[in-house]
């Protein structure tokens, strides 16, 4: 395997899993503002 093929295999992953990261932490957010409405109603 040469090292550009390396190198932007390695970049994917690291865009995705803080793709990934952001989007758990976004939808945690969610989850936790839908809970707080409904227990204020």
């Amino acid at each position: 395997m040469n090292q550009e093929i390396k190198n932007s295999i390695l970049t994917k992953i690291k865009e995705y899993s803080s793709i990934s990261y952001f989007g758990i932490s976004a939808r945690r957010r969610l989850c936790r503002s839908k809970q707080g409405t409904e227990s204020n109603s």
